[in-house]
């Protein structure tokens, strides 16, 4: 009866000590089951100092490091987009500049080709009449403008 009475009592301690045991081992089975699903916030209370706290412990370490580690590469792809963005308008202001001086470049070449037939039309009549004065009076005027650009 002795060693009866011995047993429940051993089975009835083993049962509380691994109840305890299980429950602690449960909270670290659902914080993994967490930070599987990438909830990386949160964090295991565990008590102890046993190896099921230590690695409760290093547990809550690595989601504070992974969590650190997706703060960083949503910054570093924010980052990545605003600068693509910046090549985006950089290559279009580049573009409309290029379009710019190839117009002024053509502009100027057609105004020039003009002013030089102009002068050979002035050299080559001796004796302009008056029309072709005052045409060539205002198209002095109107070329003046120009070429200060």
């Amino acid at each position: 009866m002795v060693c009866f009475l011995l047993i429940a009592i051993g089975g009835i301690g083993g049962f509380i000590q691994s109840d305890s045991m299980k429950r602690r081992i449960d909270v670290l089975l659902d914080g993994a089951v967490r930070y599987a699903r990438g909830s990386f916030g949160h964090r295991m209370d565990v008590s102890g100092d046993d190896e099921i706290s230590e690695l409760t412990d290093q547990m809550n370490d690595m989601a504070s490091h992974i969590e650190e580690q997706v703060a960083s590469l949503q910054r570093l792809s924010s980052e990545r987009a605003a600068l693509q963005e910046t090549i985006k308008k950089t290559a279009v202001t580049e573009e409309r500049q290029r379009l710019a001086r190839d117009l002024h470049d053509a502009v100027s070449q057609q105004l020039f080709a003009i002013s030089m037939m102009m002068a050979a039309i002035k050299q080559g009549t001796s004796e302009q009449p008056d029309s072709l004065k005052n045409k060539w009076n205002l198209w002095s005027q109107w070329q003046m403008p120009l070429k200060r650009r």
